[in-house]
């Protein structure tokens, strides 16, 4: 029993899981039941219950790779999806761009005077639309990249490394993203590259 404590344990340990709980018996669940269903068993069933149970485990490893793998590729087709989006929205020339801000400003100033009843005109809109413009753009922007990030980290969760190197190599990638992106805008009509914008973004 001492050794089968040691090889067993060392399973439990590393495999403990709703999973494979699903498969044990209900007294298996911790080390102290497994010995104790394992004492009163024939000494030829005992062999044979590890046996079966170290098939359930390698059983249980490879469902947990394969659910890894298919998380993995999904966040990967979601990751590569959304930093097209924010190519495409980049791609935008700068009238084009300031036009879709400045309509959404708008609307959202004019919509908020109806709501509270402030009774503005129409050029009082237009200025305070125009006011709240680059502060709406910049939280665009911000929010872009919050999701890049977001979808960087659970990517990189789907690999083996320590919880502080996923924060790094999400953060990292969103810098690099970002640096590509204002290095693009330098070539679309009317927009420039800042290394501001890079801090914002990352």
């Amino acid at each position: 029993l001492a050794d089968i404590e040691w090889k067993y344990g060392a399973f439990l340990l590393k495999e403990k899981n709703p999973v494979l709980g699903s498969f044990l018996k209900k007294e298996e669940t911790t080390l102290t039941g497994v010995l104790q269903n394992l004492r009163q068993q024939p000494k030829e069933r005992v062999k044979e219950r590890i046996l079966e149970i170290e098939a359930l485990l390698a059983l249980n490893r490879k469902a947990q790779k394969w659910m890894k793998t298919v998380m993995r590729l999904i966040l990967g087709i979601m990751l590569a999806g959304w930093m097209i989006i924010i190519f495409w929205f980049s791609n935008q020339p700068a009238t084009e761009s300031s036009e879709i801000s400045g309509t959404i400003s708008y609307r959202l100033v004019e919509d908020t005077d109806e709501i509270f009843n402030w009774g503005l005109t129409t050029d009082q809109i237009g200025n305070i639309a125009g006011n709240i413009e680059y502060p709406i753009r910049k939280a665009a922007h911000m929010t872009e990249y919050a999701i890049l990030g977001w979808l960087a980290f659970a990517f990189s969760g789907t690999f083996e490394m320590r919880q502080k190197v996923h924060y790094i190599a999400a953060l990292g990638f969103a810098f690099c993203y970002a640096s590509t992106d204002e290095f693009h805008q330098l070539f679309i009509p009317g927009r420039s590259g800042q290394f501001t914008d890079v801090y914002i973004d990352t």
